[in-house]
């Protein structure tokens, strides 16, 4: 572990021991910036934590957790631990590219941004690229993907912690939050690689995801800040583009997005 870390990497795990030890893998080879891992093992079964503790022994922080508390939570509990001035997530079935974390923090520092988003690829070789205007539409979807992707100044974080309450979609439900603070450095090309096979994942439970849906809207967009009112006007623009897709197909439903959504959501992009 080095003593001086410019980024934390915090890595929740349950069990799956042979891709938490790859994720860790994958912080340590870092590029170009001095890093901290720090594992939250949320309640694993069996002998797991102690599995990763015996392959990695200082060379991270393991924090254990004495029953299931979720994965929010255990993030929160890494970034209560971190030292840095950064913290980057990873998930335990993703791994870093080697040159994420230093081109993100270089970004950041460039741009005076609080947080930074990038674009990833899957095992299966499927490359997913942010949207130039990565903000726009950030209210009717995630356009800045997953947690893997993020990193973000460790007093923000702090200050804005993942909502352990969120059943699902706990990094849009963050980003929204975050893009009150500030617009992110983004950066577009793939620069981690996810795993969207798993069938244990969050986004593979369709009630959670549901309830998260609609605790994100409850929470979001009827409040009166500007976010809100960005959600409001995207909730009303999408009764149009189903209208459209009644009439015109999904040609004219994708003119008529890109048409209105610049108009109403370029202002936080």
């Amino acid at each position: 572990m080095t003593l001086w870390p410019e980024v934390s990497v915090v890595i929740p795990m349950r069990n799956r021991v042979v891709s938490t030890a790859a994720a860790v893998r994958s912080a340590l080879a870092q590029k170009g910036v001095s890093v901290e891992v720090i594992v939250v093992d949320d309640a694993s079964d069996g002998e797991d934590a102690d599995r990763i503790n015996r392959i990695f022994g200082d060379a991270i922080t393991l924090i254990r957790c004495d029953m299931r508390r979720g994965a929010p939570t255990a993030r929160n509990l890494g970034v209560a631990s971190a030292r840095a001035a950064m913290v980057a997530f990873l998930d335990s079935d993703d791994v870093f590219l080697p040159d994420k974390l230093r081109l993100q923090r270089t970004a950041m520092q460039a741009g005076a941004r609080g947080f930074s988003v990038t674009g990833f690829r899957t095992k299966a070789g499927r490359r997913f690229v942010l949207p130039r205007q990565a903000t726009l539409g950030i209210a009717a979807r995630n356009t800045f993907g997953g947690t893997s992707g993020l990193m973000v100044r460790t007093d923000m974080i702090r200050a804005e912690p993942f909502a352990p309450d969120m059943p699902a979609v706990q990094d849009w439900e963050l980003y929204l939050r975050l893009l009150r603070l500030g617009p992110p450095a983004v950066l577009r090309q793939p620069l981690y690689v996810c795993d969207t096979s798993g069938v244990d994942r969050i986004t593979a439970n369709a009630r959670r995801r549901a309830l998260g849906h609609r605790m994100l809207q409850l929470r979001h967009f009827n409040d009166r800040t500007d976010a809100g009112r960005l959600a409001l006007k995207v909730q009303a623009l999408n009764r149009v583009l189903l209208a459209d897709a009644a009439r015109g197909g999904l040609g004219a439903v994708t003119r008529t997005r890109m048409r209105l959504c610049r108009s109403l959501l370029s202002r936080i992009a």
